[in-house]
């Protein structure tokens, strides 16, 4: 059984972490997140490690949070995890098929290359369920798409397929479900040959400019989703959605 329900594993210089709740979806809990932290921070941390696979189960990436254990156990695992993978220094190559729902899209926004299935699709359904966008999607996606397109997909919770997503800039690149992991592995082995300290610099010099607003805009999504997730319609919406099963 995997710990937490993530499964890591160092190839060379290549970290794998493999989010591995099938029968959720991948839904994330709290410990999940923890599990996940522990996992960025101990990539960054170790020399020998010069890239960051992630990915999901091969049928799913992540349907965003368990709604369920949200609610009884908060959100401050959740919120740790955001600012943690946008502070990752390594190089992050995600591989993503099936849902990609709320954090599961949000998530990749701080990843440097995405590779997707052709049956992956994409959806932030945050304020269906009562709530506000997180990661410094707020920021990030008006920036990335434009302010028309990002409302569409943070207000309405648009759902789009991957070669939406490719042609939007949301991901890199588009494969069939046979070949997409192992696509995603060969880029992150291909990055993990080049020289750290150069992958390093160039990372930190992209992102570099925008670090201080990101930080601002999760903080100030952080504060509004807390608010937003202890309103009685919120509790009531989420409550709703998973007793239907």
């Amino acid at each position: 059984m995997p710990l937490n329900n993530l499964v890591m594993e160092q190839d060379g210089k290549v970290f794998t972490i493999q989010i591995s709740r099938p029968a959720k979806k991948n839904a994330l809990t709290q410990d999940m997140y923890r599990g996940l932290i522990q996992a960025f921070e101990k990539a960054d941390a170790d020399d020998r490690i010069h890239c960051i696979f992630l990915r999901g189960t091969q049928d799913c990436f992540c349907a965003g949070n368990d709604l369920k254990d949200f609610l009884e156990t908060g959100a401050q695992a959740a919120a740790d995890f955001v600012k943690c993978i946008s502070q990752v220094k390594k190089p992050i190559v995600a591989a993503v098929n099936g849902p990609t729902v709320g954090v599961g899209t949000t998530m990749l926004l701080h990843c440097d290359v995405v590779v997707a299935a052709e049956e992956a699709y994409f959806m932030m359904p945050f304020t269906d369920l009562g709530l506000c966008p997180e990661a410094g999607a707020s920021y990030l996606l008006p920036r990335l798409l434009g302010q028309c397109r990002a409302s569409e997909l943070l207000l309405l919770g648009t759902r789009i397929n991957a070669a939406n997503a490719c042609e939007l800039g949301l991901i890199n690149r588009v494969c069939t479900a046979q070949e997409y992991v192992e696509v995603g592995r060969t880029l992150a082995e291909e990055l993990a040959a080049k020289p750290l300290a150069a992958i390093l610099a160039t990372k930190a010099l992209i992102r570099k400019h925008q670090e201080p607003l990101v930080a601002q805009a999760i903080s100030n999504e952080n504060e509004q989703f807390i608010s937003l997730l202890n309103t009685e319609e919120s509790r009531r919406i989420m409550t709703a959605f998973f007793s239907k099963g």
